[in-house]
């Protein structure tokens, strides 16, 4: 992502999904033109490096090659992708700097969940929101009926596996998930521990969180 920006005025990549997926976050646009072909063509990016290890991967040749058909082609990673872009035509993640968020703000098909915005990753290197929040994190989609309405207070290390689409990313331990890793901008990586997870917004059909 870093080497897209460098020949690309600085601006992070977006790879906009315009239908398909559930305005999640590791929903991205696949086919010729998609987010793999371009890296890979251009940068010789490996699919395995879209994958985390520790995660369940003997979903992962499905998500990534399921829905990668037809007019609308979607390619699914492990991660978590917070740099704004569209996902089902939508944009995620949401964008917004005050809670609760302005009318208009959010997509109404969207929950916005976190009091404390912005949760966005940068759209541009050097924008300051780059210093709190990452651009990649291990996927953790959640069941909704998880602390619905209002999951704020949510404890995610007591929150049984089954309640999550461990397709994608997160760590689990026991039955529970144990932690996530969090990428940011200078190429630091941060591991969460499950009990300091939080719910930033809910998607289509889960909370997303980090």
């Amino acid at each position: 992502m870093l080497l897209y920006a460098n020949d690309n005025r600085g601006l992070l990549s977006r790879f906009d999904l315009t239908g398909g997926g559930e305005a999640n976050l590791s929903d991205l646009l696949g086919g010729p033109d998609g987010f793999f072909a371009y890296f890979n063509a251009k940068y010789k990016l490996p699919k395995n490096v879209l994958f985390c290890p520790a995660g369940n991967t003997d979903t992962y040749d499905f998500i990534f090659n399921n829905w990668n058909t037809g007019i609308r082609p979607m390619q699914a990673i492990s991660y978590s992708v917070w740099v704004p872009h569209r996902s089902n035509g939508i944009l995620v993640p949401p964008m917004y700097f005050s809670f609760p968020p302005p009318a208009g703000t959010v997509p109404p098909v969207l929950f916005a969940i976190d009091t404390n915005p912005p949760i966005h990753a940068p759209v541009k290197l050097g924008e300051k929101v780059a210093v709190k929040n990452p651009m990649l994190s291990d996927s953790v989609y959640c069941n909704l009926n998880v602390g619905w309405p209002n999951p704020v207070n949510v404890d995610f290390s007591t929150v049984n596996q089954r309640n999550y689409q461990t397709d994608y990313g997160g760590h689990y331990r026991k039955g529970a998930l144990d932690s996530l890793n969090a990428c940011y901008v200078d190429g630091h990586v941060e591991r969460i521990a499950a009990k300091q997870v939080k719910v930033r917004y809910g998607s289509q059909n889960a909370w997303v969180c980090r």
